[in-house]
């Protein structure tokens, strides 16, 4: 297995002209295409990333993630899940932490580092988080059905994504032994606020499965709902969010129950489609 290294921070960190890097590097490119639509970072953001962040502390973060990275792929290598993917570290606005992204048809997990560092104060399971991106790294490398550039459809935004994190989350159980409570909010909630998520996901299920049957029988794309599957309303309260992570993780639980890993990897959309339906209760997809 070839695992490709590139860590744009350091040369970020020591360049003369920072916005050439930008403006050069590929994967930059691809990032705001695909991850801000189009939109770059601000000029006061590129300008404060010398000023703001310490070399010796990007170089030690830097090395740490690299390290627990190689130790993640070789733990899949043995356990023969074949995957040839790269890491790409570098500096950002702070606002994705992770991902992965596809360059020249090769997979990669990104790590804004600008993200984890402003998470260091917090509860962040560093390990966890790992853990997932590689696992997006891995799914996309061997299903590029599901790579969020490749979503063209309504339903493809909610249920293809639902089925991207569901995967990162239950592999990351099941393939790295991360605790479904880390697994589920990378440290972000005590057990009992997690506990509390749980319930208010199975609490919404019924009712956010005829809200996505409506959505998609109408091909209409709705934020609210987008937003309480996978994101985090700051003015809200945090358990009623990212529920879709619970039912996705649900539902590639259900997939494996019926096919081996290295198969649910690599399962089309239409294939899932039928744990979707069975997860809700209801024939959506």
């Amino acid at each position: 297995m070839e695992n490709k290294i590139i860590n744009l921070a350091i040369k970020q960190m020591k360049s003369d002209s920072i916005n050439e890097i930008f403006s050069q590097e590929s994967f930059f490119e691809e990032y705001f295409k695909v991850f801000c639509d189009n939109k770059p970072f601000d000029e006061n953001i590129i300008n404060s990333i010398q000023h703001d962040l310490d070399i010796n502390n990007v170089i030690n973060l830097s090395n740490t993630l690299i390290n627990k990275f190689l130790k993640k792929v070789n733990i899949l290598s043995r356990m023969n899940i074949i995957s040839d993917i790269g890491l790409i570290i570098f500096i950002g606005d702070g606002n994705i932490d992770g991902h992965s992204i596809i360059l020249n048809k090769y997979a990669y997990l990104f790590i804004d580092l600008n993200a984890i560092i402003s998470r260091s104060d917090k509860n962040y399971d560093l390990d966890a988080f790992l853990s997932h991106e590689i696992i997006h790294a891995v799914h996309y490398d061997l299903n590029k059905e599901f790579y969020p550039k490749n979503y063209n459809l309504t339903e493809d935004k909610y249920f293809k994504t639902l089925i991207a994190e569901g995967m990162a989350t239950y592999m990351s159980i099941y393939l790295f032994g991360i605790p479904e409570n880390s697994a589920y909010w990378l440290g972000f909630l005590a057990k009992n606020e997690v506990d509390e998520w749980v319930c208010n996901c199975e609490n919404m299920r019924m009712n956010i499965g005829i809200s996505l049957k409506k959505l998609i029988s109408n091909k209409k794309f709705d934020k609210n709902i987008y937003d309480r599957l996978f994101c985090i309303i700051r003015a809200e309260k945090l358990t009623s969010y990212r529920v879709g992570y619970y039912y996705g993780c649900e539902i590639i639980k259900m997939a494996c129950y019926e096919n081996s890993i290295n198969e649910a990897f690599r399962l089309k959309f239409n294939d899932i489609k039928k744990y979707v339906n069975a997860y809700f209760k209801i024939t959506i997809v």
